[in-house]
């Protein structure tokens, strides 16, 4: 009975070879869109200008919240998954806009920041986990 360190088990959790193609486009979709987040709070942290800022900007709060939560949904399309991930992410940020406007507390760089984080803990999840039933049959 051999045991594998835990990089070992990581690094056997992201073979790229052996994963089918629903597998391979969630975490694809994951990496880019982490990357997307990241790049988005890095700009808003660091205070960054310019029309390139409102295009990542909306690039992120238009997909990744609402990918992140709907691609949970095993047995629905990929393009079913993003329209409605869509849909989530607007609404998103509409109640978020209509808390912040309710509660007399206009902080959008905060807002961006706090769901920029929110959004990086299932989208890491959706790079790393075990493929589901219906990813895993070809």
């Amino acid at each position: 009975m051999t045991h594998q360190s835990t990089a070992e088990k990581n690094s056997a959790l992201i073979d790229f070879g052996a994963m089918t193609g629903p597998e391979l486009q969630r975490r694809a979709s994951a990496a880019v869109l982490i990357a997307l987040t990241v790049a988005t709070l890095l700009v808003q942290l660091t205070g960054a200008t310019g029309n390139w800022r409102l295009v990542l900007t909306t690039a992120f709060v238009v997909l990744a919240p609402g990918w992140s939560i709907t691609a949970y949904l095993r047995s629905a399309s990929a393009s079913f998954r993003w329209s409605v991930g869509i849909g989530v992410s607007i609404a998103i940020g509409i109640l978020l806009g209509q808390t912040m406007i309710l509660l007399n507390a206009w902080h959008p760089l905060g807002a961006v920041a706090i769901l920029g984080v929110l959004t990086l803990v299932p989208l890491v999840h959706h790079l790393l986990r075990a493929p589901s039933p219906a990813e895993a049959t070809p």
